[in-house]
């Protein structure tokens, strides 16, 4: 994948958690504490798994410090 700002090569990897769900949460909104079930206005990542833990596929630019989550890979 290119950058959106430099189009230099990003670095393909993950951003992992432990034992919860990796939810986007508009701001000034509240997280679902509720397990594998987001609230309506939240965007689901990755779903919990109690033996993996979650993790998203992330592409990170070196250059320009940004992380980009593609949601067609989740």
């Amino acid at each position: 994948m290119k950058c959106p700002y430099c189009q230099q090569d990003m670095q393909e990897g993950y951003i992992g958690i432990g034992k919860q769900d990796i939810c986007w949460t508009p701001k000034g909104k509240k997280q679902s504490w509720i397990v594998n079930r987001a609230k309506p206005y939240q965007k689901m990542l990755a779903k919990m798994s109690w033996i993996h833990g979650s993790s998203i596929k992330v592409y990170r630019c070196p250059d320009c410090c940004i992380e980009v989550i593609n949601e067609n890979d989740l």
